[in-house]
Order: C-alpha cells, then sequence, then structure tokens
C-alpha cells in the first residue's frame, strides 16, 4: 500500500476533532453504563459467576440505558446532519468506511 497525502481544510479537521471527541465520549459512556448497571444489579460481592437474577438485572438495566441513549443520539444526528456543509458530508462519507473497520 502506499502511502498518500492527505491535505484537509481546517474546517475538516474541525470535524475530525470532533468526530473523535464524540467517539471517545461514546467510550466513557458506555463505561459509565457498565458500572452504573453493575452497581444497581451485583448486591453480593461477585464469585465467580453472577446468579441468574443478576444476570437478567444487567441486561434489562443495559438495555434501558443504550435505548435511551439511541434515541437521544438519533435525535442529535437528525439535528446536526442538517447542518453539515458539503464539505463536512463529503469527509463523513470517507471517514464512515474506516469507522466501520
Amino acid at each position: 500500500m502506499q502511502n498518500e497525502s492527505i491535505n484537509l481544510t481546517k474546517a475538516e479537521l474541525t470535524y475530525l476533532e470532533q468526530v473523535t471527541a464524540t467517539k471517545m465520549q461514546e467510550v466513557e459512556n458506555l463505561m459509565d453504563l457498565t458500572s452504573s448497571c453493575f452497581n444497581e444489579c451485583v448486591t453480593n460481592p461477585p464469585g465467580t459467576q453472577l446468579s441468574r437474577t443478576e444476570k437478567n438485572c444487567l441486561h434489562f438495566c443495559a438495555y434501558r440505558k443504550l435505548e435511551a441513549h439511541a434515541i437521544s443520539i438519533g435525535v442529535l444526528n437528525v439535528r446536526t446532519s442538517k447542518k453539515l456543509n458539503p464539505a463536512q458530508n463529503q469527509l463523513q462519507k470517507l471517514i464512515e468506511p474506516i469507522n466501520k473497520k
């Protein structure tokens, strides 16, 4: 594979920084969700396995929180996608295949 130089405008670079910050925030949110649900559902110090009740609690806790998060992100994405300029839309198309890997 040949190294290719990519020249980005200031707006495109700013957009990439925003995407990176958003991804970092998503990871932090997932860590918070995991910690929150664990603290809510696992009442006894964990042994080698979780009880059936703890597993069910973790499942439904995570589901509820992820569903709420997905709804809020969906609303946010609809709002922000209307504000993107054509250069940002083009850059987003270039980034999407990278994000899927």
